[in-house]
């Protein structure tokens, strides 16, 4: 039915039923809305990472405790231990850990490995935090039982992540991949196998070498998020990471020594929200509540006229089945607001300040009746989004629609600075888009990018590719580009962009060629991106399709509809739910 539904917003005709049925204004907002949101401080990607504790030991153990940590509920915890061994001939002594305990949760290891010799090793551990959140400590245990079997030393690493998957036994489907690969060459790589899927992906290099001090550079584009050595002793590791990456490997160069690495790929929670609400109260008509220090609350129930005002970075969330309308709106300061599945929000005129956030969840429902601005702000949807009146992307805001996700634009989508956007598989419609300054848009898995006006500020390469081809359409009737500053530049370098332009009721500034269309395969006649990605469906819902040979070279095809209010008119005679068309057979 979706599919259904988003070939009716197409611009321009059905091509092979064209002569048959006559679509509705093809901007009139027909699909469910839905806003997902990310949690957490400071969240500038749909997975949100930070380490809540860190330890190095240069003693001799068996045993090894961080300092207290207090984690925040729903996040996934990742703990990184590595250690040097006390007598490299001793089995005992290079042994993987044998357990680990601590904050009261249950610690999963998943991932370890030895290198230089057997004399070092790294391991990794997960563990789920729930509902239950507790101030405690983490400690590794290790085999063994008496002297040159203890470990000569130990870092401790605790990673909080946010915005994960934590279905699976103990969150295990927060890792969609690792691989581990050990060496001694000046730079270590992990490649985690299979195709990265899903929009917000992130990366994880864990790495570990036998030198005192870490003297490895990662690459461009990730950052490093920890790095720490054992006093005293040749045993250091560093972890970097790379949010909202089609990137699967992590790579560090100049390095010294013999060295482990481990790449984990992250799996974002792109379906479902899954983040566990300790209470929720019902709202009522006319409420009006803010948020001015850390935390989380939850509404549910029907009511309208509601007012938030979030200044601080709390999270807010519109249960599961709930209906809000809000009057008034704040989002600012790292602030986060979800719409939870099957919920309808609708929302005034607003802005997404400070990094603040918005996450629509798959199923759910939102739609703005006014503007929207990103300044520096974070929007998710994987639901779907209708914005009744403009977009505009300032001071690197940040927008990405997942698979699942659909956002519609019923003004103008403007991004100035350095904006991104992200569609995965997903589907963006806009009257008229605009990029400015290094703005640009990236697609992925089949996406769809479609507008009736684009206007570039003469940048090259506005479009950018993923992994699986993307489209760009640019449709009637009244469809044109606009060539600003002195000239259109090639839309893309990627040839696995597909750009659909009808063969009439479009206005082309300077036309696609050779020059202007970079490596684009453009296709000029075509109807709709569905039909160039191979996804298009009839707009209807058939109960029935018949048909038969009346002679003559004439076929009579008879079929009834469920959702005849969702097409305009057919051609020749209408009688309720029934249609009888009369198509000339080709020869």
């Amino acid at each position: 039915m979706q599919t259904l539904r988003m070939l009716l917003e197409q611009r321009g005709p059905f091509a092979p039923v064209a002569s048959m049925i006559t679509l509705k204004n093809p901007f009139r907002t027909i699909v469910v809305l839905a806003m997902l949101l990310l949690t957490g401080a400071v969240a500038q990607a749909q997975i949100s990472i930070r380490e809540i504790e860190h330890d190095e030991f240069g003693s001799d153990g068996f045993t090894y405790t961080s300092g207290n940590f207090t984690p925040r509920a729903g996040s996934v915890l990742l703990a990184i231990v590595t250690n040097s061994s006390g007598t490299a001939s001793n089995s005992n002594s290079s042994a993987a850990p044998t357990s680990a305990t601590g904050a009261g949760l249950t610690w999963t290891q998943v991932s370890t490995t030895s290198y230089s010799g057997n004399s070092h090793r790294v391991t990794v551990f997960r563990a789920y935090t729930g509902s239950t959140v507790n101030n405690g400590t983490f400690t590794v245990n290790f085999p063994g039982t008496g002297t040159g079997q203890e470990r000569r030393s130990c870092t401790i690493q605790v990673l909080e992540l946010l915005g994960v998957e934590v279905t699976g036994t103990n969150a295990a489907d927060a890792i969609a991949g690792i691989q581990t690969v050990v060496g001694n060459s000046n730079t270590a790589t992990a490649t985690v196998a299979g195709a990265i899927e899903v929009a917000g992906t992130g990366m994880l290099g864990i790495f570990a070498n036998d030198e005192n001090d870490f003297d490895g550079d990662e690459e461009a584009g990730w950052t490093v998020l920890s790095s720490h050595h054992a006093d005293n002793e040749d045993l250091s590791s560093t972890i970097s990471y790379s949010l909202n990456t089609y990137d699967n490997s992590a790579r560090m160069t100049d390095m010294n020594g013999n060295w482990a690495a481990i790449g984990i790929r992250l799996a974002p929670a792109e379906y479902f929200y899954n983040f566990p609400v300790v209470s929720t109260s019902a709202a009522s008509n006319g409420q009006s509540y803010g948020l001015y220090v850390a935390g989380i609350t939850s509404r549910s129930g029907t009511a309208n006229n509601l007012s938030i005002n979030m200044t601080t970075a709390a999270t807010t969330f519109v249960a599961k089945n709930a209906t809000f309308t809000f009057t008034n709106v704040g989002f600012n300061n790292g602030s986060t607001f979800v719409v939870d599945q099957n919920s309808t929000v609708n929302l005034p005129s607003s802005q997404l300040n400070s990094a603040s956030n918005m996450f629509v969840a798959n199923g759910g429902t939102s739609v703005i009746n006014g503007d929207l601005t990103l300044n520096s702000g974070n929007m998710r949807i994987y639901g779907t989004v209708t914005v009744n009146g403009n977009l505009q992307m300032n001071s690197q805001g940040r927008l990405f629609i997942g698979s699942t996700g659909r956002l519609i634009v019923n003004g103008t989508f403007t991004m100035n600075g350095n904006g991104f956007t992200l569609v995965n598989g997903g589907q963006f419609t806009s009257r008229t888009m605009v990029t400015r300054s290094s703005s640009f848009i990236e697609m992925a898995q089949g996406a769809t990018v479609e507008t009736s006006v684009y206007d570039e500020n003469n940048q090259a390469n506005v479009m950018v590719m993923g992994p699986g081809a993307g489209c760009f359409g640019l449709y009637g009737p009244s469809g044109r580009i606009n060539t600003q500053n002195n000239g259109f530049q090639p839309i893309t370098n990627d040839a696995t962009l597909k750009v659909c332009i009808p063969g009439s009721g479009v206005s082309v500034g300077n036309s696609f060629n050779s020059t202007n269309k970079g490596n684009a395969n453009v296709t000029t006649g075509c109807t709709a991106c569905s039909f160039l990605l191979g996804t298009s469906t009839l707009p209807i819902t058939l109960n029935s399709f018949d048909g038969n040979m009346l002679g003559n070279g004439i076929s009579q095809l008879v079929w009834s509809v469920a959702n005849n209010d969702e097409v305009a008119w057919f051609h020749h005679r209408i009688q309720h739910r029934r249609h009888i068309i009369y198509c000339h057979r080709q020869y």
